[in-house]
């Protein structure tokens, strides 16, 4: 299964990606635009697509950051790679 969500903000991702290398392989938590939560192993990056991509991710969901109807739960499942783009 691949995911596509956006980054807040390019310049903030842009800044991330001049010192993400050393992340390569290690465990990584992102915030998406829906103050949703994943944990997952950095995998790569793409600044000419200004992408991300994480593998073996866990959807943590909004954990408060979002209330009522706009709160995500928690997912079950574990994806084997999503991408985030700016």
């Amino acid at each position: 299964l691949i995911k596509t969500f956006k980054i807040k903000k390019v310049c903030a991702f842009l800044s991330f990606m001049m010192q993400v290398k050393k992340y390569f392989q290690q465990q990584v938590t992102l915030l998406s635009t829906s103050d949703v939560r994943y944990d997952g192993v950095l995998y790569t990056w793409d600044p000419a697509e200004q992408s991300i991509a994480l593998k073996h991710v866990n959807c943590m969901g909004t954990e408060g950051r979002r209330t009522g109807d706009q709160a995500i739960p928690p997912s079950d499942c574990t994806y084997e790679f999503i991408i985030f783009r700016a």
